[in-house]
């Protein structure tokens, strides 16, 4: 099989879109979804907004999360 992917981000809508192609014995299926990015200051907005506030932001092995990380794990409590 053979996996063809192309991305793109646009920066208006704050969207990646990702198209990938799967080919296998003569036959081709295309599949594509998009998936909104939010920034940790819009993240942390919306949470405020419903009445959370955030008590840790750290990355995957727990560490403090800083710009660059690929994930961002968020501990929040109501009130």
């Amino acid at each position: 099989m053979r996996v063809l992917q192309e991305s793109r981000f646009d920066h208006d809508s704050g969207r990646i879109g990702t198209t990938w192609t799967f080919q296998r014995n003569g036959h081709e299926e295309t599949r594509t979804i998009s998936i909104r990015i939010y920034t940790y200051r819009e993240l942390r907005t919306l949470l405020e907004a419903a009445g959370l506030s955030v008590v840790s932001a750290t990355d995957n092995a727990g560490q403090p999360f800083e710009l660059g990380q690929s994930r961002l794990w968020l501990v929040t409590q109501k009130g």
